[in-house]
């Protein structure tokens, strides 16, 4: 598999994201802070997208310079989809909710496997895919802080508010 196929797969993984985040702003517009949240997390994703699609441009004029990559854009793909289908679907997702689907996409592996290939591909994309590794852990704390901020229950304390 060709790096290139990996990197439209993200590239539209990346503007999935960014438009669920600013889908995610308009819904809680009444709730400043998640609003401001999201509105950030939109403008990171749009950036992270720039990214790949800098990288993409990269591959596209040195083809020789990137080998083939062993991974599959399937779980790109899935993932981008599921996103998607979350986007434009009727569920009106609670900030909860909305939290902890983002928190969830955001510390998924897949885009983890994807930078792994790219350094593979081209060990030179080492620090652009390591800087967007560290901007999704930001990601993840920054929804973390919105959970205590709202005093919204963590994943432990819902499980045993269950019990």
């Amino acid at each position: 598999m060709n790096l290139y196929s990996l990197l439209n797969a993200l590239e539209d993984l990346e503007s999935e994201m960014a438009l669920m985040y600013r889908d995610f702003e308009q819904r809680f517009q009444g709730d400043e802070e998640a609003c401001n949240v999201f509105r950030q997390l939109y403008r990171d994703e749009l950036e992270h997208k720039n990214i790949v699609t800098y990288i993409l441009r990269l591959v596209m004029q040195n083809p020789k310079e990137f080998s083939d990559v062993d991974e599959s854009p399937g779980d790109i793909l899935e993932m981008t989809e599921g996103v998607k289908k979350i986007r434009l679907g009727k569920e009106n997702l609670g900030l909860v909710e909305a939290i902890l689907l983002a928190e969830n996409l955001e510390s998924s592996a897949v885009e983890h496997h994807f930078r792994t290939a790219a350094v593979k591909a081209n060990p030179q994309l080492a620090e652009m895919c390591k800087n967007l590794g560290r901007a999704d852990a930001v990601h993840v704390r920054t929804l973390q802080d919105l959970m205590k901020l709202k005093n919204l229950p963590s994943i432990p304390e819902r499980s045993r508010n269950r019990e």
